[in-house]
């Protein structure tokens, strides 16, 4: 059996990111029975780092898996405009370069990509439901989201996602 580690943005409470990624690979690609998908919550993308979602992923390593793959799933934010943004964005890049993670990301955040706009925080975790409760992952562009640059409304989720899953 193998590990795919989804490091989202989202809480275990509203597990937006998780709700959209879920429906994305259920739909997109084949039902792969010896790849277990375990989501590890972050609880805000500045947590890319923190000693809990470190000692999470290290507990998931010892278990006994054939492999483990770390995919961190980050919101690009508006990083071409706001230099925080775009300083932390490239932290987490390098800190995935580092630890030999991939970087999945969704520019400018996971609505956008998915639904092609964005959605107001209060209203995210409702809208996520509706798009796993209507199936709306049919209607996304898969070429939309393979991208290899930051580009608006895109994201890379599925070139990235490849490398461990087949596509359907």
């Amino acid at each position: 059996m193998r590990l795919l580690l989804l490091c989202v943005e989202s809480d275990k409470k509203r597990p937006v990111d998780w709700l959209y990624i879920e429906s994305l690979v259920r739909t997109l690609f084949v039902d792969d029975k010896t790849v277990v998908r375990r989501p590890i919550f972050m609880n805000g993308r500045s947590n890319y780092n923190s000693s809990k979602v470190q000692r999470e992923i290290l507990l998931c390593k010892k278990r006994g898996y054939e492999s483990v793959n770390v995919v961190y799933c980050i919101d690009t934010d508006h990083y071409e405009v706001d230099a925080s943004q775009k300083k932390e964005l490239e932290s987490i890049e390098k800190y995935c370069g580092t630890n030999v993670y991939d970087l999945a990301w969704f520019c400018h955040d996971i609505e956008e990509a998915l639904l092609g706009n964005a959605v107001p925080d209060s209203e995210k975790y409702s809208r996520a439901i509706r798009f796993v409760k209507n199936d709306e992952i049919k209607k996304a562009s898969i070429d939309k989201l393979s991208k290899t640059k930051y580009q608006k409304g895109s994201s890379n989720i599925v070139a990235i996602l490849s490398k461990y899953l087949t596509l359907k």
